[in-house]
């Protein structure tokens, strides 16, 4: 009789790297829960082609999950298991499931992170890849595409990974200029940065590398090669290497940014907290 896969045998992982120092902590921990040769590392330019290259794998791996990382994520203890978990859970003709993360450049909660795919609806995905191929968001404009055809997207309201902790100078600079050709609502944070920035160097890079990108008045991305260019202008800094971030300081980073989750992943939202930061901005002096 033939045995049924466990969770973790029936996934492909596919780690888009470029450039991020976290690349060795997230693949530690990727190696933690699924087994080597179901991991694989891509580099590639444009982002349309890893998204194409993520497709591809998982097709020719013929796993039922494909599980896209970017490298700038780093994940919290059984995170894998618990994504296929919750994906297991969803409806019929699911694309892609996903939850939240804590982003390091909003400074709170935002959907996205760990991107979970049904590798059966991948063919069908992979036709949207060329329409989309100079879209400064390819993978986000192929759930919209694929969503018209009925299939499911599905944001849940858990959290199972932090992204942009822990990066180098270099790569904070290069987020913050494509943060500020890609999110120019992100404008909204500068104050904040700023704020921040007097006693932190990689808020100062954030300020700098953001409003770049803001007023560039692009529609592409520049290349990595050229903005490591500007960074290496800009700033006399020596990057200093970048230890492992284990399980433990992922939640320490959680718990530092007040976020709460339970053993299922589910985050706990506080409505008196968020009451009590909107009394703050209005009268914080009061308070």
């Amino acid at each position: 009789m033939e045995l049924k896969p466990t969770l973790l045998e029936n996934v492909t992982v596919v780690i888009r790297y470029a450039g991020e120092a976290t690349l060795p902590s997230l693949r530690s921990q990727v190696f933690k829960e699924v087994q080597q040769r179901n991991v694989f590392i891509v580099e590639e330019i444009p982002f349309s082609k890893a998204v194409e290259k993520t497709f591809s794998i998982g097709i020719a791996n013929d796993k039922e999950w494909t599980l896209a990382l970017d490298a700038d994520l780093l994940l919290l203890p059984n995170a894998i298991e618990k994504l296929i978990q919750s994906g297991n859970k969803c409806k019929e003709n699911l694309y892609i499931y996903q939850a939240y993360i804590l982003d390091w450049f909003r400074g709170g909660l935002k959907y996205g992170g760990p991107h979970l795919y049904k590798t059966c609806n991948l063919n069908k995905a992979l036709e949207f890849v060329n329409v989309n191929r100079n879209n400064l968001r390819p993978e986000s404009a192929i759930y919209k595409s694929m969503s018209k055809l009925g299939y499911k997207v599905v944001v849940d309201e858990k959290i199972f990974s932090i992204h942009d902790f822990h990066q180098s100078f270099q790569d904070i600079y290069r987020k913050a200029y494509f943060h500020g050709i890609k999110h120019p609502s992100y404008i909204n944070f500068i104050s904040d940065w700023i704020k921040k920035s007097k006693n932190n160097l990689d808020y100062q890079i954030a300020v700098k590398g953001f409003i770049e990108g803001y007023y560039a008045n692009q529609n592409a991305y520049p290349s990595v090669k050229d903005l490591n260019e500007n960074f290496q202008k800009r700033f006399d800094i020596v990057e200093s290497k970048i230890d492992k971030i284990d399980y433990k300081e992922v939640k320490e980073i959680l718990v530092n940014f007040g976020i709460e989750f339970n053993e299922q992943n589910e985050i706990k939202r506080s409505s008196k907290k968020r009451i009590t930061k909107l009394l703050d901005k209005i009268n914080p002096k009061k308070r």
